[in-house]
This record gives C-alpha cells, structure tokens and sequence, in this order.
C-alpha cells in the first residue's frame, strides 16, 4: 500500500502540534513533569481524529514519544506514555463515533453527554493508568505516589477534553456563525469575560480579595454566550476563563489560591469543567429551543396558506 505525501504531512503536522501544546502544558506541571494542570495536547488530538479521521494516530504516538523524550526521561518511559495518550485518543474517537454518532457542532444532547462520559471521563482513564505505571516502572514515582497522581493524570486530561476540544470543535467549521451585525457583541463578550476573569482570578487586582463565591460572576457570561451565539459563545468563554483562572491560581491569586498547590489545581480544574458542561447544556437547550420554535413557524405559515387555499375554494363553490 502506497503511503501519500499528504497523508505524511497530516502526520508530521499532528506531532508538531502535540510537541508545542505539551510544552505549554509542561509549564503548569505538577512535581512529576509529565503531570500537568491541564494536558492540552489531549482535546487537541481528540479533535484531531474526530474531524480527520482515525489513521491519523501515528501523529499522535510520534508526537507523545517525542514531546515526552525532550524533557529528558528514559525512552522506554516515554514510550509508555506514548502509547497511553494514543490509546486515549484513539478510543474517545471512536466511543464518539460509533456510539453516540457524534456531531461536532455539538448542538445535540448525545454529542455533548457523549463528549462528557465517554471521551472526558472514561477514554482519558487509559492514559492516566498507562501513563502513571510507566513513570513507576521507570522510578520516576513510587507505588504509594501513583493513586494522587492517576488521579491528577485523569482530571487534567478530562478537563482539556471538556475545555479545548469543544472550543475546537465548535470553531473547526462554525466560526463563520457570529455575523457583521453581531460581531460587536461579541466582542464585548470576550473582552467582558477577559476583565472579570483577570479580577476574579488575579486577587491582588480585586479590592474583594481571594473571595470563592467571586466564581460566579463568570456564570453571567456563560448564559449570555449560550443565548446569543449557543457553543460558539460557550466554548469562547469557558476557553478564556479557563487560561486565565489556571495562570491565576498557579501564580497563587485566585479564589482557590488559599489550599496548597495540589489541591487549587484540582479546585480550579474541576470549577471550570462545571462551567463549561454547564454552558454546553445550556446552549444545547437554546438551539434545540429555537429549532422548535422554527418549525411552529412553518407549521403555522403552512395552515395558513391551507386555511387561505380551502376558504378561497369555498368561496368559489359559492359563487357558482
């Protein structure tokens, strides 16, 4: 069989992209280096192989050996890792597409509870398990050390699937959606979401302090995004405060900057995962909503030309 040059390119592409979000991952890193807050090269390859399909996983496994590799650990350990991550991905695609027949616009129920249980919270399990033995078997964690670190393995990776797939996937094909005449509130909604973000999760900016219920007042955006332009808004919104709330908390400002760093992490993660399947939800109901709405219209503008075309032969029946 007869390998294409594209086909070659889309590889090399897809491991290039994992190599870069890596090492942005790697920034926010717990204390193994492989652990992070949140593994953005995980909704990326998800998105990856939903959008492009399955034969794209060579891409992944070459670019988690080598992005593993360039922090200097034992080959043989990030292999393990490699294969972890491309396992997860290769199962949350195919869990999306042959059970729930997933739709990335994500304007239907199944695709976003498919998104949530089966490629958040199940697929991202094979790469936490894969992914911590290896560091085990490699004495780079001990046995007792593995149970917390599976456990921020899978939250970190659940919560780039519920934050950075969804933004990709809804923007893949759908950014078009915000036209001219919506553009400035859109805007508006960025930029809102930018500043309250920076307050809330930047401490020594907010006269209020480090106070936890401050966390809400992104609610508002969510909802405004939700109803005005449904997962486009959503996904923006839960993307921005998503970056901003871990630098924040990382850099110790924040509501959830008082707990000690393993536990804000995982505070902070698992708040912006509520907000963003919140917001998914949310948006879901609004589309559906109106598509309903939709079809009342043309089902009342059809009995009204049938009302219209009966009268109008009663009328000539009488005449005659």
């Amino acid at each position: 069989m007869k390998v294409k040059p594209r086909y070659i390119v889309n590889i090399l592409g897809l491991a290039g992209l994992y190599i870069i979000a890596a090492k942005l991952g790697l920034l926010l890193a717990f204390s193994v280096n492989q652990i992070t807050v949140v593994g953005p090269p995980t909704g990326l390859v998800l998105a990856a192989l939903v959008l492009y399909g399955y034969d794209l996983w060579p891409g992944v496994l070459l670019g988690a050996f080598l992005a593993n590799l360039l922090t200097n650990e034992p080959s043989g350990v990030a292999l393990g890792i490699a294969i972890g991550s491309t396992l997860e991905a290769v199962t949350g695609a195919v869990l999306l597409r042959r059970i729930v027949h997933f739709k990335p616009a994500l304007d239907e129920v199944r695709s976003v509870l498919g998104l949530t249980v089966l490629a958040a919270l199940l697929s991202t399990m094979v790469s936490a398990s894969i992914g911590t033995v290896s560091l085990v078997i490699g004495g780079l964690l001990s046995w007792g050390a593995q149970p917390i670190a599976w456990l921020l393995w899978w939250i970190g990776d659940m919560a780039s699937v519920l934050l950075l797939a969804p933004f990709l996937f809804v923007w893949h094909s759908g950014w078009r959606q915000v036209g001219r005449k919506d553009s400035a509130e859109f805007a508006a909604l960025l930029i809102g979401t930018m500043v309250v973000a920076v307050i809330i999760f930047f401490g020594h900016l907010n006269p209020l302090g480090n106070n936890p219920q401050l966390q809400y007042l992104i609610f508002p955006f969510i909802i405004w995004g939700a109803f005005r332009f449904k997962q486009l808004g959503v996904t923006a919104v839960s993307i921005i405060t998503t970056i901003i709330a871990v630098l924040g908390t990382v850099g110790g400002g924040g509501p959830f900057a008082g707990f000690g760093t393993t536990q804000q992490q995982l505070v902070t993660l698992l708040h912006m995962i509520v907000i963003s399947v919140s917001g998914m939800f949310m948006a879901v109901a609004v589309a559906q909503r109106e598509f309903y709405e939709h079809g009342l219209i043309l089902q009342a503008k059809e009995l009204r030309v049938a009302r219209d075309k009966i009268l109008l032969e009663l009328n000539s029946k009488a005449e005659h």
